[in-house]
């Protein structure tokens, strides 16, 4: 349903599980939507958990932001950011869009899950409420470097999410590109279900405006690791060697800096939600919640 926060933004919020769990709130990365997390991984956790999902701000059925983009196929971060060279917002605000979602359902304590630029922000989330988000975890997420140091390929593939590709057809096939670019070699996908998925997601809503103002605030986005070293709250990180996005070596620095910091690798794992470890996440999850709970 559609949510107006006490900053005048407005998110689509969904709420699923038992309220008397501990509530689990889960943000999403650059471009998803509350559709795109995967039911399977969401049905696990219901089971124990009281989940939060929400569409960020400029995505799916959330507040679409001002702010005029020019659809140039700009093919490099370099060339983005001589064109627009301040973001139209900040991944700092996004995280205050968490913090007036908190107020908003009268959230008292919450664990917090972070895919990709969800886990940048649930960062923010985590060192502006240190008493009430009582553990972390980070989905193939930055370790609180500045910016995104992907490789060139997956560089063009995200720039091109950004692009105007005039209908739905052509915006799957493009998917589809990004997704065998995502997946690491030890393990695989299935082109026709990611094709069907995509269909639903983008026929419920389609903003490559936003997706470019959104790739910006995670462009411009400050050093945090300095921030990350203040933190105490239990924190995993869930990262595959193969991350083409964001660098394995990134996220293993942040688990390094961080009081109780926790890090996994996934041997053969890009920067995908592998069908076949949908399952294992969740209950990797629920055992990190369950420790910091006890």
């Amino acid at each position: 349903m559609k949510t107006l926060l006490d900053t005048g933004k407005v998110l689509w919020v969904h709420e699923r599980g038992n309220r008397e769990n501990p509530t689990v709130v889960l943000i999403q990365g650059l471009s998803m939507q509350i559709v795109d997390w995967p039911e399977h991984f969401l049905n696990a956790l219901e089971k124990e958990f009281h989940l939060v999902l929400f569409d960020n701000r400029d995505i799916g059925l959330s507040e679409q932001l001002n702010g005029a983009i020019r659809f140039e196929q700009v093919k490099s971060f370099e060339q983005l950011k001589k064109i627009y060279r301040n973001p139209f917002y900040t991944l700092n605000d996004m995280a205050e869009d968490v913090l007036s979602l908190f107020r908003k359902l009268e959230i008292t304590t919450a664990h917090v899950v972070g895919y990709s630029m969800g886990g940048m922000i649930s960062q923010y989330v985590a060192a502006k409420l240190p008493q009430q988000v009582l553990s972390l975890t980070g989905l193939m997420t930055s370790g609180g470097q500045a910016g995104l140091a992907c490789s060139k390929d997956v560089e063009l593939a995200i720039l091109q999410q950004t692009w105007d590709w005039g209908d739905i057809e052509s915006v799957v096939k493009q998917s589809c590109l990004v997704e065998n670019l995502y997946t690491g070699s030890g393990y695989s996908w299935c082109q026709n279900e990611f094709e069907e998925s995509s269909r639903v997601s983008l026929k419920r809503s389609y903003r490559p405006h936003g997706v470019c103002r959104q790739l910006l605030a995670i462009l411009y986005c400050d050093d945090r690791r300095e921030m990350l070293e203040s933190l105490t709250i239990p924190t995993l990180f869930i990262h595959g060697d193969e991350d083409q996005c964001i660098p394995f070596e990134h996220a293993v620095e942040g688990a390094s800096l961080m009081h109780g910091g926790e890090f996994l690798k996934i041997r053969g794992m890009g920067h995908s939600f592998p069908a076949s470890l949908q399952s294992y996440f969740a209950e990797l999850i629920t055992k990190h919640i369950n420790n910091s709970i006890s």
